[in-house]
C-alpha cells in the first residue's frame, strides 16, 4: 500500500493494543507529521516533530569505551587492494564527495553518515546481501563512551522490562522509523521521514546522544539461522559526520573511533580458516561472518589521519 496509509493502519493497530498505556496523543501526532511532510511544509512538520519528542522519554543508551562495531565496503574486485591498504576508505564518505551521499534511513542526501553494526552478519543485511567476495571489511572501536538515543525493539537483553513504561511510550516512534522501503529505486522515500527527523532533531538540540541506536528493518525468518544468531546481530549505530569546517572528515569521529585495515573474505579464507582444534566452532562463530570478526579483532587498531591533501 502507500506508506501513508501502511503506517496509519499499523499505528491504529498499536493503538488498539495499548489502549490503556495513553500512547493515542502520540500517534495522532505522528499521522500529522506525515500528512504535513506529504503537503510539502517540512518546517511545520519538524515543529510538530519537536512536540511529539518533549513528551517523549529520552531513551538514552551509553554504550562502553572499546565496543566492537563493523562496516562493510562494497567494492568491484579491482578495487580490492587499494582499499586493503587505506583506513580512510572504510570511514564515512568525505565532504569533499557530499554529492555522491545518498539519502538514509537516519541522513538526508549531503550529509554523510557513519553506519555501524554490531556484526559483520548486520552489515551484510544493512547492505542487500551482497557477495562476501565483493566486500571489505573493518572493526571499529570507540574511544570514550558515547550516548545514543535507544530505538532499537525491545528485548529481554535491552533492559525492556526494566524500563517497560519508556519502550511503551516509544512503541508509535520505533514502528515509525522501521517501515521497510517499498520502492528501492525511488529518489524519494517516505519511509525515511520520521526517522530522518528523528536524526535532524538530535543534530537541532544538541541532546546529550550523539546519534541513534536502532533496529536493523531487515529481519527475516531466516536470520536467526538455528538459533545461534544472536539478536545483537541486527543492531546499528548511525552517526551523522558532525562538520566543523574540516577539508573531508570530521574531527569528532576521527577521534572518537579507531579502526582496522579492511578484509576480505576470500583473501582470508585462501590464507586457512582453521589453525587449532578450537577453530572447529559451532553457530554463528562458525559463520563466514563470525570468521571476519575474529581475523579483524587480531588486527591493529588506527586512527583516520585528518592531515589530507584538498
Amino acid at each position: 500500500n502507500d506508506f501513508k496509509d501502511f503506517l496509519s493502519e499499523k499505528l491504529d493497530v498499536l493503538n488498539k493494543l495499548l489502549k490503556d498505556k495513553n500512547v493515542t496523543g502520540s500517534i495522532e501526532k505522528i499521522k500529522k507529521i506525515i500528512d504535513l511532510e506529504y503537503q510539502g511544509v517540512h518546517s511545520k512538520a519538524f515543529v510538530l516533530f519537536c512536540e511529539l519528542m518533549e513528551t517523549l522519554p529520552m531513551n538514552i543508551t551509553d554504550i562502553k569505551e572499546n565496543t566492537d562495531f563493523y562496516r562493510i565496503r562494497k567494492c568491484e574486485f579491482s578495487e580490492r587492494k587499494r582499499i586493503a591498504n587505506s583506513i580512510n576508505e572504510m570511514f564515512h564518505i568525505p565532504y569533499t564527495k557530499r554529492g555522491v551521499v545518498k539519502t538514509q534511513r537516519y541522513s538526508i542526501s549531503g550529509l554523510p553518515c557513519l553506519y555501524l553494526s554490531h556484526s559483520v552478519y548486520g552489515c551484510w543485511e544493512e547492505m542487500g546481501r551482497p557477495h562476501l567476495d565483493e566486500c571489505m571489511v573493518s572493526r571499529f572501536q570507540n574511544t570514550q563512551q558515547i550516548k545514543l538515543f535507544d530505538i532499537r525493539v525491545p528485548t529481554e537483553n535491552n533492559e525492556f522490562k526494566k524500563n517497560e513504561d519508556n519502550y511503551i511510550k516509544l512503541f508509535p516512534l520505533i514502528a515509525s522509523c522501521m517501515v521497510q522501503v517499498k520502492n528501492p529505486e525511488d529518489y524519494y522515500k517516505p519511509e525515511y521521514i520520521i526517522p530522518q527527523m528523528l536524526m535532524e532533531w538530535i543534530l537541532d538540540k544538541k541532546k546529550e546522544c550523539i546519534g541513534v541506536f536502532y533496529t536493523s528493518v531487515y529481519i527475516e525468518e531466516d536470520n536467526y539461522i538455528d538459533n545461534k544468531y544472536p539478536e545483537e546481530c541486527m543492531h546499528n549505530i548511525a552517526i551523522p559526520a558532525i562538520y566543523k569546517n574540516e577539508i573531508q572528515y570530521s574531527s569528532y569521529l576521527c577521534k572518537l573511533f579507531k579502526l582496522t585495515k579492511p578484509k576480505c573474505r576470500e583473501f582470508e579464507a585462501a590464507k586457512g580458516r582453521y589453525e587449532k582444534i578450537e577453530d572447529f566452532s559451532t553457530g554463528y562463530r562458525a559463520s563466514d561472518y563470525g570468521f571476519l570478526e575474529k581475523k579483524l579483532k587480531s588486527e591493529k587498531l588506527e586512527k583516520i589521519d585528518l592531515i589530507v591533501k584538498k
